[in-house]
């Protein structure tokens, strides 16, 4: 096993790097089936034909537990969401473990999205427990196109889509 940051080789079971001193995150080597209750899911239930397509130039904004992720709209092609694991050989351009991931079912490769024809789309990789678009389950490896205040359920991690200049 090696680190993420330096590539330094561990020991299994070290939770630091004695390398360069970076935390490893302890990762289940399976992603936790969830029951989603519906009780708990925050989704605002967004009008498919409300929002205007994320498109053009600029950057798209993810809003996940009251934090910011900004990525310009040319930088997200294939750009693989989930959490990481510290044994796999893989790893997400964008890894959610820092919010949480592993506890609320977010898997490995849980999504793509890839910014393509001048719309930015989204496709569930065949998580183990789906995602949801503004409280619709995605069909596994179908692409969607997303709008401006769209939001994503990945197991039960929340993520809001806003286009940003």
């Amino acid at each position: 096993m090696n680190c993420p940051r330096c590539s330094g080789e561990l020991v299994e079971g070290e939770l630091i790097c004695p390398r360069c001193g970076h935390m490893i995150p302890e990762s289940p080597t399976s992603t936790a089936h969830l029951k989603i209750d519906p009780r708990l899911l925050r989704l605002r239930r967004a009008r498919r034909s409300g929002g205007t397509t994320i498109e053009g130039e600029g950057s798209v904004t993810f809003r996940i537990r009251g934090m910011v992720e900004k990525l310009p709209l040319e930088k997200v092609e294939k750009l693989i969401l989930g959490r990481g694991d510290v044994g796999a050989t893989v790893h997400p351009g964008l890894d959610l473990t820092r919010y949480g991931a592993a506890e609320r079912g977010v898997s490995r490769r849980h999504i793509e999205l890839n910014y393509m024809d001048g719309e930015l789309k989204v496709k569930d990789l065949g998580s183990a427990n789906g995602t949801l678009l503004n409280g619709e389950r995605l069909k596994p490896n179908e692409s969607y196109t997303l709008r401006d205040g769209d939001e994503l359920m990945l197991g039960q991690l929340s993520i809001a889509i806003s286009r940003s200049d």
